[in-house]
């Protein structure tokens, strides 16, 4: 079956490196084809996997006609994914102020703050047709990428995506979290100079950390709450829900209880996805000590 996949949402809060990701995947991306050709685009693609963007400037030009799109896509047996991007304002207004980029309905009269404000009420239609709403407030363009890539790779379904993630405190509590666990009991692999460089991806340190005394206690008592509560979850209708484990850097302990959780979780629930959302700025760190350190010795 064609997996169809359409990319709209607020200026500034990652279309194009959502397409990108897609594009990364596997995907035939196009950029903003004219809006009234979707029909036709899609139809004449040969691609297995096919992904495209829209610019807020076409879906308010064209009111209504998105979303009438989507909903006789529904009824036919090639389902598309309306996957909307959003981000908090502040956060959007310094993204434009560190670009020379304008905001597509900012004008001369118009602050970019009103721009904001104004979008977001002409979108509002449209994202309350949308398979997924990403906030990609607290997003790098990694973490968005990774993100994208998973869901990517689930297969079409009306089951409800079940997201483990992992991520350090130091960072914040990530704002999709519907279930936050602290791990920060369990013993420190940060602490043993052997295991400090590696992560909660290498068997070692995935190994120190469950040889703590209350560790299989802890996960087993995740999984039991969640077996109890996830079943009234799905049955509300919810389409994705994100179980958030916390350590202090997200690197070690973090890391390691989300693998291991998804692959208990992964024979009771699918589909299911692991995403480490902190892992990629850490290795950027490191290298950058390390280069520094090159240089001053």
């Amino acid at each position: 079956m064609k997996q169809v996949m359409i990319i709209v949402g607020l200026s500034g809060a990652g279309r194009t490196t959502a397409l990108r990701a897609l594009e990364d995947a596997g995907f035939h991306t196009m950029d903003n084809p004219p809006l009234s050709l979707l029909p036709d685009v899609v139809a004449a693609s040969t691609e297995s996997q096919v992904a495209i963007g829209l610019n807020v400037e076409q879906v308010i030009a064209h009111p209504g006609y998105l979303e009438s799109w989507l909903a006789a896509q529904a009824k036919q047996e090639l389902p598309a994914r309306l996957i909307f991007l959003e981000c908090r304002e502040d956060v959007v207004i310094q993204r434009f102020s560190e670009t020379r980029r304008r905001h597509p309905l900012s004008t001369g009269h118009t602050t970019l703050r009103e721009a904001f404000a104004q979008e977001s009420l002409m979108l509002a239609p449209i994202r309350d047709h949308a398979s997924l709403v990403f906030d990609t407030t607290d997003f790098t363009p990694h973490r968005l990428r990774e993100e994208i890539q998973a869901i990517a790779g689930l297969p079409i379904s009306n089951a409800m995506v079940l997201t483990i993630l992992s991520f350090g405190f130091r960072n914040g509590v990530p704002s999709e979290a519907d279930f936050v666990f602290d791990v920060r009991q369990i013993k420190n692999p940060h602490w043993n100079p052997g295991l400090r460089p590696k992560t909660g991806l290498d068997r070692e340190v995935s190994d120190y950390v469950r040889s703590d005394p209350i560790y299989e206690e802890y996960v087993g008592g995740i999984c039991a709450m969640l077996g109890k509560l996830l079943p009234g979850i799905i049955a509300s209708g919810k389409a994705y829900c994100t179980i958030a484990i916390g350590c202090t850097g997200g690197k070690h302990r973090s890391v390691a209880m989300a693998e291991d959780l998804g692959k208990r979780l992964r024979k009771v629930h699918d589909p299911l996805v692991v995403v480490h959302a902190n892992m990629e700025s850490l290795r950027a760190a490191e290298h950058g000590q390390a280069h520094q350190k090159a240089l001053s010795g």
